[in-house]
């Protein structure tokens, strides 16, 4: 798929904005070696409705497999003109065109560089009162090593910068300050022309330790603070994408504008973050008498989304429904078209949704239906779900999210999912950042040693589990100051409340990546896009192939301990399931988009899953997973579970689309035969309730005890529990595109009841699952 000069390339979308003027963004997949160009040419340029062309700037979203081969999907942001004829709401269309030039640089307008320069400081005070700041524009004004550039062109600039809250004045003592308070990543993105910067932040209180000579990446346990607020210069004022309760009122003092993002509590109280929370915050700091364009940016008003079509002369334009630019989410499977369903109720779903999600927020208030919103806003945090991190229920249990947000360009599906990814950062508490801002890695904490001549001492299973080991430093975090709170009665009547949810385990984990990743492909969320790679480097240290001490004990279900027992009882299934999966995908998910130098370590973490899965899969049957259950049969039997199958396959076919494909042909090859042999298991006589036309949930596939034979050719009477069919359409849609074998689409009518397409009649969730098999029958029927 090449281009000629002048050709057109995608469509873009969006509802007109309020601005006549504004840069437009959206993502697109594209096919190789059209970004970068050589010579750092840009490819695209985008033309309006009015004939207008301009100048497009590039920004990587995510790569192929080979380097070589650039970007797979790109965000197109270009500054572009709404035409007087197309009204604010009214729906309108941009196209993008191939027509190589030069790349145009950022030039920032006086008052931006004067911003840069005066700095947007961070402040909050501890329970004696003292200070602590740090400036979120140093490392771009001064260029320090923790700057990373994300988007860089004439339309936007963004940065990410990283800074420590330390105090204004140190004191010692038992009355004194902590070596540092909460830490912050600041996503700064200044706009052309426009006198506005969004500023993107995490706030965290999550310190990895991992530099015993640095105190500033040593972790604190919970801090306490009275407020937090950003102070900007005078002029310079702030719009939040989301406001809550707690977004407290600004004030002018000193010549500077004081911009409250958290303010006191009653009486004197303070308010608290967890050891390894993280609050996200959207806003946009904007000079005075820019406050439409500010809104505008604050609410995604300029935000488009790539739509399918074709050029006047038939060929099929780049989007997510073209087969050949086929590059969502790690799976990088095309888009279903919905065309035979509801839009117009489907639309008022996303509407309502959102609507719904951002007046809790606004209010502090729960809403449990249509979303779980269980909890009312405690402090900061507005905590999404029910408090225990492995909840279960197939809700947002989801192989491909925002489907239907792109095929409707709807802004508030998206913005829905910019709520519930903020509300997930504030209860699943796991940030581990060494001291430059980046993620502690495995390879920080690998030890001399042991059985395998390493060993990994951090005992992790997402979160740490403190009691097993802690070489970060948790245990040995100062509690002078925690001491003092409860001792003067600042505890905040939320403490509790907030310190019962937990953090999503792993065998839910999609629950947290699901919004993210929706961000990051839709969006080209710089900070979704970091949480994921966060996730990813925790996986590794949960799911590692080390003994976790140096006489060789293990977490039970991690990867050293599993490979141990495949090791002596090889290819009779193993204690892998719907965890392991949802690790695969994230990993899958962070070597799609993290920077190339991340991808060494993914990829040899992803060679060790493929080894171990492979000497796993049982010879018999082709089941993957098989493990001890004591919730069924009677505490008899080891059994499969289906749909901890169908997300182990989905995440298998991630990591061969993502990080093998063509550039590894041997792994994609076994990982193909892997999943021709789980597929071919899904539909056998064996696992398949042809009653119902559905998967048995669970089957059972030996005696309890592991270490005795599997049955293999059959399963006794009193071995078979349930049936669904949620989870598996990714399976069957996979499996024929591996061996074309009919009997897979079969499968599929079946289980649909006799039409695939009106599989998302069943419910939103069924949607986002049967995704790729729709795809297929749609491109089937093509």
């Amino acid at each position: 798929m090449s281009y000629e000069l002048g050709e057109l390339v995608a469509r873009i979308q969006l509802d007109a904005p309020t601005p006549s003027s504004f840069v437009l963004r959206a993502t697109v997949p594209i096919p190789p070696g059209v970004h970068p160009l050589p010579g750092g040419q840009v490819a695209f340029t985008v033309r309006g409705p009015d004939g207008a062309v301009t100048p497009a700037q590039l920004a990587t979203v995510s790569r192929y497999a080979t380097l070589e081969q650039g970007a797979d999907v790109v965000e197109v942001l270009s500054r572009v003109t709404r035409p007087a004829a197309n009204p604010p709401g009214s729906r309108i269309e941009y196209e993008v065109l191939y027509s190589p030039h030069a790349t145009q640089t950022f030039t920032p307008t006086a008052a931006m560089t004067a911003l840069v320069q005066a700095g947007v400081q961070l402040e909050t005070r501890d329970v004696f009162g003292h200070l602590y700041r740090a400036d979120l524009l140093r490392d771009l004004r001064d260029g320090t090593s923790d700057l990373r550039t994300l988007r860089a062109g004439a339309a936007a600039h963004q940065v990410r910068t990283h800074e420590i809250l330390v105090p204004v004045t140190p004191v010692a003592g038992t009355s004194g300050t902590l070596a540092h308070h909460v830490a912050v990543h600041a996503y700064v993105t200044r706009w052309q022309t426009d006198e506005v910067v969004s500023l993107d932040l995490r706030i965290y209180n999550g310190g990895s330790g991992s530099d015993p000579a640095d105190p500033l990446d040593d972790p604190n346990r919970e801090v306490y603070f009275d407020e937090l607020e950003l102070v900007v210069p005078q002029g310079w004022n702030a719009i939040s994408a989301f406001d809550d309760p707690f977004r407290g009122t600004d004030a002018v003092n000193g010549g500077f504008n004081y911009v409250s993002l958290v303010s006191p509590l009653a009486g004197g109280k303070l308010h608290v973050m967890p050891m390894q929370a993280n609050m996200t915050r959207r806003l946009v700091l904007y000079r005075d008498g820019h406050l439409t364009a500010a809104r505008a940016i604050a609410e995604e008003e300029t935000l488009g989304f790539c739509m399918d079509g074709s050029t006047a002369g038939g060929k099929r334009l780049a989007s997510w429904w073209n087969p050949q630019t086929p590059r969502y989410l790690a799976q990088r499977q095309p888009m279903p078209r919905l065309d035979a369903l509801d839009l117009g109720w489907m639309d008022v779903e996303l509407e309502s949704g959102f609507a719904t999600l951002s007046e809790a927020v606004a209010n502090g208030t729960s809403a449990p239906w249509p979303f779980p919103i269980l909890s009312p806003g405690l402090g900061w945090a507005h905590p999404y779900g029910h408090g225990i991190g492995y909840a279960h229920g197939g809700e947002e249990i989801e192989a491909f999210p925002g489907v239907d947000v792109a095929f409707l360009a709807s802004r508030a599906g998206y913005r829905s999912f910019q709520l519930s990814h903020r509300m997930y950062n504030a209860r699943h508490a796991t940030t581990l950042y060494d001291a430059d801002g980046e993620p502690t890695r495995l390879e920080d904490w690998l030890r001399p040693g042991g059985p395998t001549g390493q060993w990994n001492p951090t005992w992790v299973w997402i979160k740490p589990v403190l009691w097993l080991g802690d070489p970060f430093g948790f245990n040995s975090a100062p509690t002078f100051q925690i001491d003092a709170v409860y001792s003067m009665g600042k505890v905040p009547d939320y403490q509790a409340a907030l310190f019962e949810f937990q953090h999503i385990d792993d065998q839910h984990l999609v629950r947290y990546t699901r919004p993210a990743k929706v961000l990051a492909w839709l969006g080209n969320d710089a900070l979704a896009k970091d949480d994921l790679i966060m996730q990813a480097e925790l996986v590794r240290l949960t799911y590692s192939d080390y003994p976790n001490d140096i006489g060789g004990n293990g977490i039970a279900i991690g990867m050293y301990v599993i490979r141990q027992f495949v090791d002596q009882f090889p290819n009779q299934g193993a204690r892998v399931h719907r965890g392991t999966g949802w690790e695969i995908d994230a990993v899958a998910t962070a070597y799609a988009l993290a920077p190339p130098a991340w991808r060494l370590a993914l990829e040899t973490w992803s060679d060790s899953i493929v080894d171990l899965l492979e000497q796993t899969q049982d010879s018999c049957t082709g089941a993957l997973g098989s493990y001890p259950t004591s919730d069924l049969f009677n505490a008899q039997y080891r059994a499969r579970q289906s749909i901890s199958e169908s997300i182990l396959e989905n995440a298998l076919w991630g990591l061969r689309r993502t990080v093998y494909a063509d550039r590894r042909p041997e792994m994609s090859a076994r990982l193909g035969a892997m999943l021709i042999s789980s597929g071919y298991a899904m539909i056998s006589d064996l696992f398949w309730n042809s009653t119902h036309g559905q998967p048995h949930f669970y089957v059972a596939l030996g005696p309890h005890d592991a270490t005795e034979p599997p049955f293999c050719s059959y399963v006794p009477p009193d071995g078979y529990a349930s049936y669904e069919n949620y989870q598996g359409w990714p399976t069957l849609a996979y499996a024929y595109r591996l061996t074309g074998d009919g009997a897979f689409l079969n499968h599929a009518l079946e289980m649909a009841g006799g039409n695939v397409e009106l599989v998302p009649t069943f419910g939103r969730g069924y949607l986002q699952n049967a995704a790729p098999a729709i795809a297929l029958f749609q491109e089937l029927g093509s």
